[in-house]
């Protein structure tokens, strides 16, 4: 099984940014490592990074391989597929790579612009958090599930909210040769305003099943907003050691360089981080 990230699209960048997968966040990870690093990759067998050729001015493609491949198995796979031209929407960034060959195979998308913690498996499945679960989320620029007692979706909408269940990005399919069928049907690369759920829905018209799979712990960057209000909650804090976290010594003191530690001011700052919304 596969697993994509396709980030060569038109939305693939903040105003004023490098392109959005590659801003570091506060943790230090590039938001690609960070957006990949919560799923479990047991059925993955090859990792697709689906980007465009003008993004090397920013980083090495072989960079980003060795980024990846130091946070999942040495067993996977990981190949960058290069495109000359920003896609007009995010099935074209996957049709793109899936039309380089005549194999059928299952495979995973996944965004690059948020992180959740979810199992991808070989099968149609869309990963789903509850809305009510989240404090803040661009509710408007999501896309909603409605699924039965036994998780069979019987409804996807794009930017409607038909229920509490929002997509967070996530999307399996058994057959790569079905999602680029139902691509075709739908306008292709002549569609803008095709998105993945109108692939999975007009899947499910023609009697495919997708199933409904609850994805944990999300955090969403997808939009200027919602990336500063995640990094808006980080503290960043500079202090000396010697003389602060430590009582002031020298290599002259009587014996030299004693590091004894600062009670007072290690309390103080240890009283500020719980305080932070990270401490959580």
């Amino acid at each position: 099984m596969k697993l994509l990230l396709p980030v060569a699209g038109r939305s693939s960048r903040f105003p004023g940014f490098r392109p959005k997968w590659l801003i570091t966040l506060p943790n230090g990870q590039l938001m690609l490592e960070r957006s990949l690093s919560g799923l479990k990759l047991d059925n993955i067998d090859e990792i697709v990074i689906i980007m465009l050729s003008e993004h090397k001015k920013y980083i090495n493609p072989i960079q980003i391989k060795d980024l990846v491949s130091d946070i999942v198995s040495l067993e996977i796979n990981v190949n960058i597929f290069e495109l000359n031209k920003p896609t007009i929407s995010q099935p074209d960034t996957i049709a793109s790579y899936l039309k380089t060959s005549n194999e059928d195979y299952s495979f995973f998308v996944k965004d690059c612009d948020n992180y959740f913690e979810f199992t991808p498996t070989p099968d149609n499945i869309v990963s789903f958090v509850e809305l009510s679960s989240l404090d803040l989320v661009a509710a408007s620029a999501k896309s909603y599930i409605r699924f039965n007692k036994f998780n069979e979706i019987e409804l996807i909408a794009e930017k409607s909210v038909i229920s509490d269940k929002f997509c967070c990005g996530g999307y399996g399919f058994k057959s790569s040769k079905d999602f680029l069928e139902n691509y075709n049907l739908l306008g292709g690369g002549s569609n803008p305003d095709l998105y993945v759920s109108h692939i999975i829905q007009k899947s499910i018209l023609s009697g495919d099943t997708f199933y409904a799979y609850e994805a944990n712990k999300y955090e969403d960057y997808g939009t200027s907003q919602e990336y500063f209000e995640y990094i808006k909650d980080v503290r960043s804090i500079f202090c000396d050691f010697d003389g602060v976290l430590v009582i002031n010594s020298s290599k002259f003191s009587s014996p030299p360089w004693q590091y004894k530690p600062n009670i007072d001011n290690l309390k103080c700052i240890s009283d500020y981080l719980k305080k932070s919304p990270f401490s959580k």
